[in-house]
């Protein structure tokens, strides 16, 4: 119980920022061990598979969990008690889960059947995830406590051990951080910084242009407050789209997406959009070329919501290959880390 706490507590800095709900699925396939006096020699090992439906955010998690299965038969109980033969058990309950990396630790009430006795149990698990293919999987132990005033029922009071394998799919799938840092050393010529911005607003859509030329052309202008088309391209900071090392867009990156998508309508000459994933410098290669491939591939989804044609879109993460500023201080990181929308203007042939 106080290292849940603990977990929770470590989980509570998350909640500060802004809300992302991530919804996960898990399948459990344990064997099922009798661990309390009676019960060990009355049946045999089984199996109870469960099934659980989460939502996420940051560290904590909260599911509904549902389980049914079995023990089997084992020797009769002796002192003429009368053989309940399999011990079939259906549990539905909530779940609580406090994660760090890929270890967790859950606990679930609720209620259950055993025979045709209705009991409350209780469950705590412990487990560890990691990443194959498309999906997470890992080894998992849970405690099972069974109540039941009934002596003579299927189970009756009983205490159960569960060692399986844990399988999740659809969870949030952006790289773990990895805490080594690099640094290389990249010439690069950074782009030319926006325009000043001088105080004209000639077509009444709250946003200042630069000039009354915005009307017609976004070259230069804003297409929302702080974003805009400067030599056929949207630069975006990673802190606009995405929370720190996830590639989930935020609520004001779908804002930004947004915008971007009325100007997209409101200009057919714009034929094609790549979208660009880039970090800085600093981890390894291949997280940084996943997490950028992830969060380009996170905002063309977005984008194609919004009412792109999908034919239209791109996706590309270049990782650090290629810094916006060559300079290592925080400053340089925070430049390097980006989305890109090139906007391709050719007509087609």
């Amino acid at each position: 119980m106080r290292a849940l706490i603990a977990l929770v507590a470590l989980s509570a800095p998350a909640m500060a920022e802004p809300m992302t709900i991530d919804g996960w699925l898990t399948v459990e396939t344990p064997a099922a061990i009798a661990v309390s006096d009676v019960h060990e020699s009355t049946f045999r090992t089984g199996a109870m598979p469960a099934v659980g439906l989460y939502a996420s955010h940051g560290h904590l998690a909260i599911g509904l969990r549902g389980r049914a299965g079995a023990l089997r038969d084992g020797p009769p109980p002796g002192n003429h008690m009368k053989d309940p033969g399999i011990g079939g058990l259906g549990t539905i309950g909530v779940a609580v889960r406090a994660g760090i990396g890929g270890g967790w630790v859950e606990m679930v009430g609720g209620g259950g059947i055993t025979g045709t006795d209705r009991v409350p149990i209780f469950e705590l698990g412990v487990g560890y995830t990691f990443a194959v293919g498309s999906i997470d999987l890992g080894p998992s132990v849970r405690y099972v406590k069974i109540v039941s005033e009934d002596p003579m029922a299927a189970l009756g009071t009983a205490d159960l051990a569960l060692v399986g394998i844990d399988l999740r799919f659809g969870a949030d799938r952006a790289p773990r951080y990895m805490p080594h840092t690099t640094f290389v050393a990249v010439e690069a010529t950074p782009p030319p910084s926006p325009p000043e911005i001088v105080a004209i607003d000639p077509d009444a859509d709250e946003i200042v242009d630069r000039d009354a030329s915005c009307i017609e052309s976004l070259e230069g202008c804003p297409i929302a407050p702080d974003i805009f088309v400067v030599d056929d391209r949207i630069v975006l900071d990673e802190r606009v789209l995405f929370d720190v090392n996830r590639a989930r867009v935020r609520g004001p990156g779908r804002e930004a997406l947004t915008a971007i998508a009325r100007a997209w309508r409101a200009h057919p000459e714009w034929k094609r959009i790549t979208v660009e994933g880039h970090a800085d410098v600093r981890g390894s290669d291949a997280y940084n070329q996943q997490l950028s491939q992830l969060r380009a591939e996170r905002c063309r989804t977005t984008l194609v919501k919004a009412g792109f044609d999908a034919a239209q879109i791109d996706a590309v993460g270049y990782g650090r290959s290629r810094p916006r500023d060559p300079g290592t201080d925080e400053a340089a990181f925070a430049r390097n880390r980006r989305v890109e929308f090139v906007i391709d203007r050719r007509s087609s042939k």
